[in-house]
């Protein structure tokens, strides 16, 4: 082979080991960057997500702790529960009196309206076990659903565990038409005492004061159980949720 044609054959192969060489590094020029893209785009995908979980983690930590703080505020628990408790023993009342005006409408005895008063009165429940009952001012009870050996017993002198003459500063409280009162009593089937709110409504028609109240750890209770409920309730974009376990 003639020499000119030999260096064209060098010079054709060295321009394809090149255009080769060339390739090769333009093809891993592009493979690391998209590479680079590819976890830069994960990088900031991951960091976008992660500070949404952290804002909904934190709305949810905020919701459970706020649920938490109002349920160690013993005094704001007692005004939010006393709304509730006021429903509660007005309807009855007014369902007293309608049921008064008809029987005495029909010519029933006073005495045998009261005796059906005092059993409407020991049929009612509400938030599950608790329960109504009357007094008078004097102060004796009247009819106690839970108690009934109560009924008819003086309670000038009857304390609570606390040493809190209850029953008469729920006169007191009544006094006014109506009133709020904590002190400590047991649960239906317990023997323990516990802190109790109540609201007492005076019936000076019949002389009687209607009452009705709530346990502090029950609403303790149902303000955590709200909030772990708004918590279920709570999705991420793609559907996953959130939960929480003790220690």
């Amino acid at each position: 082979m003639k020499l000119r044609n030999r260096l064209i054959l060098v010079q054709v192969a060295a321009i394809a080991a090149t255009a080769a060489l060339l390739s090769g590094l333009f093809l891993w020029q592009m493979r690391s960057y998209a590479e680079n893209e590819i976890n830069l785009y994960r990088a900031e995908t991951m960091a976008r997500e992660k500070g949404q979980l952290e804002n909904l983690v934190g709305m949810a930590s905020g919701m459970v702790k706020a649920a938490f703080d109002r349920s160690q505020d013993v005094e704001a628990m007692k005004r939010e529960t006393m709304a509730g408790l006021k429903r509660v023993v007005q309807a009855v009342a007014a369902q007293m009196r309608d049921v008064s005006a008809r029987r005495l409408a029909r010519g029933e005895s006073r005495e045998a309206v009261l005796e059906e008063l005092k059993a409407l009165v020991r049929a009612v429940r509400f938030d599950g076990s608790n329960y109504l009952w009357l007094m008078d001012a004097t102060p004796a009870m009247v009819m106690h659903p839970i108690d009934p050996k109560l009924d008819g017993r003086d309670l000038r002198e009857f304390k609570d565990a606390q040493g809190k003459a209850l029953f008469r500063e729920m006169v007191e409280a009544s006094r006014e038409g109506e009133g709020m009162v904590d002190y400590w009593w047991a649960k239906p089937g317990s023997s323990e005492s516990k802190q109790k709110v109540s609201y007492v409504l005076a019936l000076p028609e019949w002389g009687w004061i209607l009452g009705g109240g709530a346990w502090i750890e029950d609403l303790t209770a149902a303000m955590q159980a709200d909030a772990l409920r708004q918590v279920a309730r709570m999705r991420l974009a793609d559907g996953n949720y959130f939960w929480i376990n003790d220690l």
